[in-house]
């Protein structure tokens, strides 16, 4: 399907609807009628992010002879794609998940990897279709790195997986899991039952100073996008595998809901970091996607010690971590480690780190916008 606009010579030139989605907000930036809606005098419900990016909230009713049904079609789609992206994202490739391993049989060692690769993938093209910040898809070289984190950590994860049955054989008591729930079920069960361990292990990594070496790694970030979601130091992420995963293989979790729970882990660690501008609304109270995990990168101090939960956010709200700031539009310049602006960006610099002499600078101070974007969120909370 395709609309268009007619030509000099009076020919219909067509462009494919689905190409609106992607070029939408920058071909509005370059027209006068895209300055009008930022402006907010065409479009009611419309608004606009700090960088630049046009969106209409859906059901938002025109006032001018240029919000014309092709418009109103663009904006629409780009509203539900913000919408909808996280939700669907986690729930399509975690029920796919289940389905090929639970439906269909198939060995969670095959038919997870590539699943993996499919979201990234698709990750990937988000980011660039509604980007959060246009700069943060544009890398400093650091995708090599971000590379190498990915395939040791996950070729750890697939060698611990793989070792499960002979750990399974080594418990001295019968499995205290349901094993005879549907794997979907069990599934659900453990995520949140893991999310509690991994939600505490990633609270004590900011409060000792032995797990905040390791920890540390994971905060160099200076962009968030999703692949850099899965960037850990691998003596860190074994941490957070001991305090996760490691109660639920003591009472007998199966190998293959183990898998899949390492595949929910990878999925909701993408979407932790996306730069998608996805817009979650009242679902930041239960789960913990980019627009609540942002503040967590935060480099001032203190500051970023917040909403540590993975999977539920309800867990921050229980441990008076919870943090919200919607006013706020976090660039590359708050993240970071603020005491620690020279901080190795190399892979083998962020593998020894840890072991070396730690030296922390002046902690930069809480910009006033962001601390005002926080004092209204906590004064209407």
């Amino acid at each position: 399907m395709s609309v268009g606009r007619r030509g000099e010579g009076g020919r219909r030139r067509g462009r494919p609807l689905r190409s609106f989605l992607i070029l939408a907000p920058s071909r509005l930036r370059e027209t006068g009628a895209g300055r009008a809606v930022r402006a907010g005098s065409l479009c009611a419900g419309g608004s606009a992010g700090a960088n630049g990016a046009p969106f209409l909230q859906a059901g938002g009713a025109c006032r001018g002879a240029w919000c014309g049904p092709v418009h109103r079609c663009e904006f629409l789609m780009a509203a539900c794609f913000k919408t909808l992206y996280a939700p669907a994202f986690f729930f399509v490739f975690l029920g796919a998940a289940v389905y090929a391993v639970g439906g269909l049989g198939w060995p969670p060692l095959w038919a997870l990897p590539p699943l993996l690769l499919l979201s990234l993938a698709v990750s990937f093209l988000s980011e660039r279709a509604a980007p959060y910040r246009r700069e943060w898809n544009r890398g400093e070289g650091e995708r090599g790195r971000d590379a190498v984190h990915f395939v040791v950590n996950e070729l750890s994860n697939a060698a611990g997986l793989a070792l499960l049955p002979v750990a399974a054989a080594w418990r001295p008591w019968p499995a205290l899991w349901p094993q005879s729930w549907p794997l979907a079920l069990q599934v659900a069960a453990a995520i949140l039952i893991a999310d509690l361990g991994l939600t505490l292990a990633h609270y004590a990594s900011h409060r000792w100073p032995l797990l905040w070496r390791f920890h540390a790694v994971h905060h160099s970030v200076k962009r968030m996008y999703g692949f850099n979601g899965l960037m850990k130091h691998p003596a860190h992420q074994l941490i957070e595998a001991l305090a996760g995963v490691g109660p639920l293989i003591v009472l007998g979790l199966p190998v293959e809901a183990t898998c899949v729970l390492a595949f929910a882990i990878a999925i909701q660690l993408q979407l932790q970091h996306s730069n998608v501008d996805m817009r979650i609304g009242p679902l930041r109270h239960v789960f913990a996607w980019a627009p609540v995990h942002r503040l967590h990168h935060l480099r001032y101090g203190r500051a970023g010690d917040v909403n540590f939960a993975l999977f539920f956010s309800f867990w921050d709200r229980l441990l008076g971590t919870a943090l919200d700031a919607p006013g706020y539009r976090i660039g590359s310049e708050d993240l970071g480690i603020g005491g620690r602006p020279d901080y190795p960006q190399d892979y083998a610099g962020q593998l020894l780190e840890p072991f070396r002499a730690q030296s922390d600078g002046p902690t930069p101070a809480l910009p006033p916008q962001l601390s005002a974007a926080i004092a209204a969120a906590r004064a209407q909370a």
